[in-house]
């Protein structure tokens, strides 16, 4: 029994739309991993130095970013702590958007 065109078109479409799936779940399992490792090896800290460094980096490579930072606010206002990674040297010095501690104007 011969198989007619369109059928052919039809399997290779069905084909292409498991493939395309599969590879999507294999995509996102692997995010799920490199969540869990990133949630263990920031549960894992119990400097807060060290700790904020983790999730910074953790946070970075979860979305593939070049370079991220995290600023912790002080109770009084401004900022405790501010930890980046992949803002080293230049880059940073030039970068518009990189947050600065500053006073806060507390009345």
């Amino acid at each position: 029994m011969d198989e007619s065109p369109l059928a052919g078109m039809r399997l290779t479409g069905w084909l292409q739309e498991v493939q395309d799936r599969l590879a999507a779940v294999t995509r996102t399992r692997a995010r799920v991993h490199d969540l869990l490792d990133a949630f263990l090896g920031v549960a894992a800290g119990l400097e807060l130095d060290t700790t904020l460094r983790k999730i910074v980096e953790a946070a970075t490579g979860l979305v593939d970013a070049r370079c991220g930072a995290l600023g912790v606010l002080a109770p009084g206002g401004g900022i405790s702590a501010f930890r980046t990674v992949g803002l080293d040297g230049e880059p940073r010095s030039r970068s518009a958007t990189c947050p600065r501690a500053r006073a806060s104007s507390a009345s």
